[in-house]
Order: structure tokens, then C-alpha cells, then sequence
């Protein structure tokens, strides 16, 4: 994921920790598909920013 948003010019805004933690969400079924998409969208930046 994150490759595919550094290609498209975005940055994911979240510690190691936030990714680990999100991870082990998804892993352990814990996180609905909308709830991973509102979670991406507060972190995403346009990399793009000088």
C-alpha cells in the first residue's frame, strides 16, 4: 500500500506503531473495510508538498 501511494504522490502520515497497530486490526478481523478506509484518509498527504 504504501508503495502504491508513494508512486501516486502520497505520503501515509502514521508512526511504525500506527502501521503495526492497524495491521494487527486488519489481521485479527477487527476493522471493517469502511472503518480502513477512514483510517487511511485522516493519514494520507499529498507527497507532492515543497
Amino acid at each position: 500500500m504504501k508503495l502504491f501511494l508513494k508512486k501516486n504522490g502520497f505520503k501515509l502520515n502514521t508512526p511504525l506503531a500506527g502501521l503495526v497497530y492497524i495491521s494487527l486490526k486488519i489481521a485479527n478481523n477487527e476493522i471493517s473495510y469502511s472503518e480502513l478506509i477512514n483510517w487511511l484518509y485522516r493519514r494520507l498527504e499529498n507527497g507532492n508538498l515543497y
